[in-house]
C-alpha cells in the first residue's frame, strides 16, 4: 500500500538587533513528502518522496531601540497564536547580545534553541546552544533558493528587502585563508539572519518533531 503525507513543521529564526540594527523575525514551515508501501505495520518506515520544502510566510523588522523585554513579550505572543501554539519551534541568535537576554526568554517560560553566530567552520552545541559558523548559515539559504526549494511568500512586507539583503552579501578571504559570508559596508543582514536561523533550525533534529496541520498556517 503506498500512502503520500505532507508533513509540516513550524520555525521561529529570531536575530535579535543592537544599536543600530533592528530586530529581525522570521517563520518557516518545513513540507516533507514522506511515503510509505508499509502502512499495516504498527511502525511503518517512512522515504523521503521528493526534496523537503522551506516555505518562509512570515516576515518581520522590530522598530529599532525597542528594548529586549519588549521584544521577549512579543516573540511570546507570537508563539501563542492559535495557528502555531504548541507546533512551531524557536531559534534565537544569541552572538551579540549574550546570556543576559536569552535569561528573559527562559525567564518568560520560553524554550528555544540558541544560536551563536561564528566565523569557524565547524558546528558545536552545548545543551541547547550551538556555535553556528555564518558561512553555513548563508550558505545553505543560497543552495536552496538556487535548487527552488526555498519559496518566499512575494506579499510579505519585508520580501524586498530580504531579497536585497540577499543580493548585498559578498564572499571573501580572510587573511588566514578562511572563506567569509558578510554583508557590505553599511548595509544590514537582520532579515537573512533570521531566515537563516529558522531554516537552519528546521534542518536540525535537536527536539522531537511536532507536526502542523494543513492549511492556512502563514500569518496575516
Amino acid at each position: 500500500m503506498h500512502v503520500n503525507i505532507p508533513r509540516l513543521t513550524g520555525f521561529i529564526g529570531v536575530d535579535l538587533g543592537q544599536s543600530h540594527d533592528p530586530t529581525a523575525i522570521a517563520v518557516v514551515r518545513r513540507l516533507r513528502f514522506l511515503v510509505s508501501r508499509d502502512v499495516q505495520q504498527s511502525t511503518p518506515t517512512w522515504t523521503e518522496e521528493r526534496p523537503t520544502i522551506f516555505q518562509c510566510g512570515y516576515l518581520e523588522r522590530v522598530p529599532l531601540h525597542t528594548v529586549y523585554p519588549a521584544i521577549v513579550a512579543h516573540v511570546g505572543r507570537l508563539l501563542e497564536r492559535p495557528i502555531w501554539k504548541g507546533k512551531i519551534d524557536l531559534a534565537i541568535d544569541q552572538t551579540g547580545v549574550g546570556r543576559p537576554v536569552c535569561d528573559m526568554f527562559a525567564s518568560a517560560g520560553l524554550t528555544f534553541t540558541g544560536v551563536m553566530i561564528t566565523g569557524g567552520a565547524s558546528e558545536s552545541s552545548e545543551g541547547r546552544s550551538w556555535h553556528v559558523p555564518k558561512m553555513t548559515l548563508v550558505s545553505s539559504l543560497q543552495a536552496l533558493l538556487h535548487e527552488g526549494r526555498l519559496h518566499i511568500q512575494k506579499d510579505l512586507c519585508e520580501a524586498a528587502e530580504l531579497v536585497r539583503e540577499l543580493q548585498d552579501f559578498r564572499v571573501r578571504y580572510t587573511d588566514s585563508g578562511h572563506l567569509t559570508f558578510n554583508a557590505r559596508e553599511g548595509k544590514h543582514d537582520d532579515l537573512v539572519l533570521a531566515l537563516a536561523i529558522a531554516v537552519w533550525r528546521a534542518q536540525k533534529q535537536i527536539t522531537r518533531t511536532q507536526f502542523v496541520n494543513l492549511g492556512n498556517w502563514m500569518a496575516r
